[in-house]
């Protein structure tokens, strides 16, 4: 990229190798900060019992989930890891995400072409090296959750989940992120689940979050100095003095004017948040 002006390099974890070669700026860029953010992730080399023992009134919705689930008729988990994980899961995977209020709302992988092939490939590069993982419940043959997964060292990345809304009463998604939690706690070779993003129901299962940031690496030659790291400069402004002054009561309006056509999933609605 001889004719850059800048390199941004988004959501770099705090504590990752990338976080900490960026502390010594390379020759001839600026290095600017930007956005900052905080997402959920689960350290699973524990004791898995005392884990879920924490789990307040979410192990009395899960356990009400099960048996909900249970009277649909049988219930099947799917774990599949290395030769077992392959691409043929993913049409399935993008059906019943497109299903759901994702795809009503225009939202899903498969509304978007771009999203497909993005998906496709990530897929196909991480059953090649044997990391991709497909977690799965089914009722009678019928897939009504699913997850998608890709190892990374010592990291199970959990990117995107989708369920079948006939079954929202029964939480499938969250009977499945259960299970997926309960198996990670067995497998020596993995310390964390990453989520990827820090939605509601990590809450319910009392999930931690760690600082993410954007970097912005910025040329010190004439055209990014003038054009560029004005841009950059401003957003780290409004990151560090003026968000952190906004009332909080501004920034609840506003996110439910983003939110106010969006349709709740019902399994979100059908959720309780543990005392």
């Amino acid at each position: 990229m001889p004719n850059h002006l800048s390199i941004s390099l988004k959501v770099v974890r705090q504590n990752s190798t990338v976080w900490r070669v960026l502390q010594d700026v390379p020759d001839g860029y600026a290095l600017r900060r930007g956005l900052r953010s905080t997402l959920s992730l689960l350290h699973v080399q524990g004791d898995c019992d005392r884990y879920f023992a924490s789990l307040g009134k979410m192990r009395r919705n899960l356990r009400i989930g099960r048996e909900r689930l249970r009277k649909h008729g049988t219930v099947t988990v799917e774990m599949r890891k290395g030769s077992a994980a392959g691409e043929d899961f993913l049409a399935e995977f993008l059906a019943l995400e497109a299903s759901g209020w994702k795809g009503r709302m225009g939202t899903a992988i498969r509304n978007d072409p771009h999203m497909v092939a993005f998906y496709s490939s990530l897929v196909r590069h991480f059953a090649a090296k044997g990391r991709l993982e497909w977690h799965a419940i089914r009722v009678e043959g019928r897939l009504v959750a699913a997850q998608i997964a890709f190892r990374c060292g010592a990291a199970l990345m959990l990117p995107k989940y989708a369920y079948d809304e006939d079954f929202a009463e029964c939480m499938p998604g969250h009977l499945l992120m259960e299970e997926v939690i309960r198996e990670a706690f067995s497998r020596p070779e993995l310390a964390e689940l990453n989520p990827m993003s820090d939605a509601a129901q990590h809450r319910l299962f009392h999930m931690p979050r760690d600082e993410y940031v954007d970097f912005h690496l910025v040329r010190q030659s004439t055209l990014p100095v003038l054009f560029e790291l004005p841009r950059v400069a401003a957003q780290s402004l409004y990151q560090d003095h003026v968000r952190p002054r906004i009332p909080l009561a501004v920034k609840q309006v506003y996110r439910r004017f983003k939110r106010r056509e969006v349709r709740q999933p019902k399994e979100e609605r059908h959720s309780r948040r543990p005392q």
